[in-house]
């Protein structure tokens, strides 16, 4: 990721028009700018020849093969126009880049295009959790680190851990992270302790109590599920 001299930023969405863009690129040549990063996950309106436009894509609830999720008709237009504004602006910007390489993967399998000018680039490099450095105290155990957003897959690892108990004399325990403000999704994890699944929500807790988790456990899920 080559360092590049950045005087401003600014932010674009879908309903964001060229004029706004145009005045702020206005002030940034004044200040004698040559980048615009926008955070917005799509890219401007406008072809900004004079600077290098980068674009930071974060939403997965625009790519509809992650975020299958049952999505109100409200909804799910919202990410339709979205999703469509992004495909039709894929050539105003100079890079993408991504919090990681599946994210990246499935945005350019979803907008057919490739992989130039698509980096990878999280906004934290997290702790290292490896058998060289963790002794883990419960190896029959998985850990979800999480919020509650439906892509997030938490109701297909819920009925997974069903099935498990169902078929497993002694299934693993699975450990999440989800916010206890989430009612919906707490009080189904309850009705699953109710019926003995072990399942255990710690809420949103801090990064250091994160980190002792995964250093306690055996073994770690993934972010996205893909179960059909």
């Amino acid at each position: 990721f080559q360092k590049i001299k950045i005087k401003w930023w600014t932010k674009t969405n879908l309903l964001s028009g060229a004029k706004h863009l145009e005045t702020q690129f206005e002030v940034g040549e004044y200040v004698n700018s040559n980048c615009i990063f926008c955070f917005g996950n799509i890219p401007p309106r406008t072809n900004f020849s004079q600077c290098q436009v980068i674009t930071y894509f974060q939403n997965a609830h625009l790519i509809r093969s992650i975020d299958k999720a049952p999505y109100s008709l409200k909804n799910r237009f919202r990410y339709f126009l979205l999703a469509k504004a992004i495909r039709n602006r894929l050539k105003k910007t100079n890079s993408w880049v991504f919090q990681t390489e599946y994210i990246k993967s499935e945005f350019c399998n979803f907008h057919q295009c490739d992989g130039k000018n698509k980096l990878v680039f999280p906004f934290f490099k997290p702790p290292l959790v490896s058998p060289s450095n963790a002794s883990p105290e419960r190896l029959n155990a998985f850990i979800y680190v999480s919020s509650s957003p439906p892509h997030k897959n938490h109701l297909r690892l819920l009925k997974a851990w069903q099935i498990l108990k169902n078929q497993i004399a002694e299934p693993p325990e699975l450990i999440l992270t989800v916010p206890f403000s989430h009612k919906v999704l707490c009080e189904k994890i309850q009705r699953l302790q109710s019926k003995g699944v072990p399942i255990r929500n710690v809420g949103n807790i801090d990064h250091q109590s994160i980190f002792n988790l995964l250093k306690s456990v055996g073994l770690l899920t993934s972010n996205y599920l893909k179960i059909r």
